[in-house]
């Protein structure tokens, strides 16, 4: 039991992959976990409980093992912050469906459809943590390969994106815990809103852009569009900024010194700041990418 779950970052697509656009994620090594034995106060039992009570996962883990392994003191040892959006839950659930899965390890080669069907496994697991889960988080832990996300049925492995090569990047932390479902609820009561999603509309084609730009290299096409979806989450997830980020989001965006972007959920944990100035926001605590 010494394989290492690292956590995960949403590069672009947060809230757009629900209502179909593109989406990018990557594993991010700064955070991790490991399932270990001992005496700690992590307990796994009201999950292994949730496990047994479904009928698919019974059938695909080995139910018996988690559990005799969970009495001699088996545990989750973890670095990844909760209620951050780097995948405390996602790496947990990839940790014991790894350990613990009858037919998949993660070196194997897989299909799409295989795939598929570990993210559905995954979702389930995940489910306990969120009430509802797209599996995806997990995914990417179990993995530990980048995705990039064309629709929640086409989700494709690819090379790591050299993001360095697009400038700098830094993972700000708002010092926030937040919950994912209560965020998601209120984006989708908005999008009830016609004029409200016609300007989601904008921000999903220009995530499908800047993704491209990415993959492909497009420097200066990167930056702009990357100043843009600063602007427009700005203006359209305005109840996702944290108070104390919104005067230093907008000093970024009218300086042109930085631009700060939603890391998943938004209303907490961490944010991303992309500069080709090497200027970042003063007085936060920032992890380089």
């Amino acid at each position: 039991m010494n394989k290492v779950f690292n956590s995960k970052i949403l590069l672009f697509g947060e809230y757009g992959i629900i209502k179909g656009s593109r989406g990018l994620a990557v594993p991010f090594d700064a955070f991790f976990g490991v399932l270990d034995f001992g005496d700690a106060n992590h307990s796994l039992e009201e999950f292994i409980s949730y496990v047994k009570r479904s009928s698919i996962l019974k059938k695909e883990l080995n139910i018996d093992k988690l559990e005799s392994d969970y009495l001699h003191g088996l545990f989750f040892s973890s670095t990844i912050p909760q209620g951050f959006g780097l995948g405390s839950s996602g790496a947990l659930c990839a940790a014991i469906f790894s350990e613990y899965s009858l037919n998949y390890s993660r070196e194997q080669e897989f299909t799409k459809s295989t795939l598929g069907f570990i993210q559905e496994l995954l979702s389930i697991m995940e489910s306990f943590f969120h009430g509802t889960s797209s599996g995806l988080d997990p995914l990417i832990c179990f993995l530990n390969k980048p995705l990039l996300i064309k629709s929640n049925d086409d989700i494709n492995i690819i090379e790591e994106p050299v993001i360095k090569e697009m400038g700098d990047f830094y993972l700000l932390d708002s010092g926030i815990q937040r919950k994912t479902s209560p965020l998601v609820h209120q984006f989708l009561k908005d999008c009830s809103d016609e004029k409200y999603f016609s300007g989601i509309k904008k921000y999903m084609n220009l995530t499908n852009t800047i993704i491209d730009n990415l993959l492909s290299g497009q420097k200066e096409n990167f930056h702009s569009n990357f100043r843009e979806i600063s602007r427009l989450q700005y203006l359209y997830f305005e109840a996702m900024i944290p108070k104390k980020l919104k005067e230093v989001w907008l000093t970024g965006l009218e300086s042109k010194d930085y631009y700060l972007k939603l890391c998943g959920a938004g209303g907490g944990g961490y944010f991303i700041v992309h500069t080709v100035k090497n200027k970042t926001p003063l007085n936060f605590n920032l992890i380089r990418l």
